[in-house]
């Protein structure tokens, strides 16, 4: 596979990773539970990481996205810069996504 098809995947593993994440977490935030969030959170959360992590890095957020360009330091700064920039949108992208869904399953679930 040539860089900038990985690179994609990468990108829409991320997207989908988040979209995970945040469809979790608003599923569940009409919970009266209050245990029930956090862990269908972490339950979302581990199933995406166990099964995207392998390529993505398993990131999700954009402020580890961040954390990781800056620990990377500026060896590599331009190139990792830019990558991750990709990355940053596509994890944006995802929490939209997966918020849009979320507050379709529960229109659909009130109506």
């Amino acid at each position: 596979r040539s860089d900038k098809q990985i690179k994609l995947v990468v990108c829409l593993y991320e997207a989908i990773g988040t979209a995970f994440l945040l469809l979790g977490v608003n599923c569940s935030s009409s919970t009266t539970d209050p245990y029930a969030m956090p862990m269908i959170a972490s339950v979302m959360y581990f199933a995406a990481y166990v099964t995207l992590s392998p390529v993505s890095g398993g990131h999700f957020n954009p402020a580890v996205t961040l954390g990781v360009v800056v620990r990377e330091g500026r060896k590599h700064l331009k190139s990792n810069l830019i990558f991750a920039s990709l990355i940053m949108a596509s994890q944006c992208f995802g929490g939209i996504f997966g918020v849009f869904v979320s507050m379709i399953m529960k229109k659909e679930t009130n109506a």
